[in-house]
């Protein structure tokens, strides 16, 4: 397949901009960007005892690991956004890094517990936001997507729904909707250059790049000649990276941002306007519902995002 990328006198909408009409479109961007109302950011009312190790928030329930001083270790639990248990802890903690992060999270209104830490003899399954667990366990799983979740047991690999039935895997649709449909291609035409290509909508962004990384929730992050930066799916540069820092994937609109001499955190947001300030131990993701979890001095606040936009 032959890829044709747009002329320089064309942006990647494919409509011809006189120099008159970019001036207007960056006044108006400025001016917008002076008019944006400024973040407000307050502490929720959540009290944590500073024997929780709390997780962030997703689908209004986090993950809270209290130590338990009889057993001599964590066991897992999960709060609502008042505070209140869905699950006392009685899960084992666990979070397992690589192509794909597992941490316990509920997406898609489910959450991967673990019953027992025997490597050999590990117990999977899943709990639903009231806490209501599947009668069956599996040797092996992955989190909820799309209404479907991979399982492994007594060495048979499928798909089960929410009820715990399994089914035809011919019939799921595999998307990841925060990757936005764009895939990374590299050309050696352009001097080894990375861009992007959308093959459903036929779209692509020229590969301009040193480095291109996935597409998460609308950006991407990518090198060229001037730096790191995040891009949108029109290609335009959104939010440059700050010298000294590194600016991680942006989820709801926020993104952290780590010194990367003190390795404190802070928040900004997709305009690289500062959050929160950079003086933090550590920052979550921002949920959908607008809370971050925050440490300082060692100790863990959720913090409510309001205002801004």
């Amino acid at each position: 397949m032959e890829i044709r990328f747009p002329s320089k006198k064309i942006l990647h909408t494919g409509f011809v901009l006189k120099k008159t009409s970019l001036l207007a479109i960056f006044v108006c961007f400025f001016c917008g960007e002076l008019s944006a109302r400024s973040w407000k950011v307050s502490e929720l009312a959540i009290k944590i005892d500073k024997s929780w190790i709390p997780g962030d928030f997703h689908d209004g329930a986090a993950t809270v690991d209290v130590f338990d001083a009889e057993k001599s270790e964590y066991r897992r639990g999960y709060i609502n956004m008042g505070g209140e248990w869905i699950v006392e802890p009685k899960f084992m903690p666990f979070k397992r890094t690589g192509t794909l992060d597992i941490n316990g999270d509920f997406h898609d209104g489910m959450a991967l517990v673990l019953l027992n830490t025997d490597k050999q003899k590990d117990a999977w399954s899943y709990i639903d936001l009231s806490g209501k667990m599947l009668s069956d366990t599996f040797g092996g799983a992955l989190p909820f997507q799309n209404g479907y979740a991979v399982v492994i047991n007594n060495e048979k690999h499928g798909h089960i729904n929410k009820k715990g039935e399994y089914f035809d895997n011919k019939t799921i649709i595999r998307h990841n909707p925060k990757s936005n449909g764009y895939k990374i291609f590299r050309t050696k035409k352009y001097r080894s250059r990375c861009g992007y290509i959308n093959p459903v909508i036929h779209d692509t962004i020229p590969p301009r790049y040193l480095n291109c990384g996935k597409f998460h929730n609308g950006l991407a992050k990518v090198n060229d000649d001037k730096g790191w930066h995040f891009i949108n799916s029109a290609g335009r540069k959104i939010v440059m990276e700050r010298k000294g820092f590194n600016i991680d994937h942006f989820e709801n609109g926020f993104a952290v941002i780590t010194d990367l001499k003190s390795k404190k955190m802070g928040l900004v947001d997709k305009w690289g306007r500062t959050v929160l300030p950079i003086e933090f131990e550590y920052v979550g993701d921002v949920s959908d519902n607008m809370i971050v979890l925050t440490k300082k001095n060692g100790i863990y606040k959720y913090m409510e995002i309001t205002g801004g936009r």
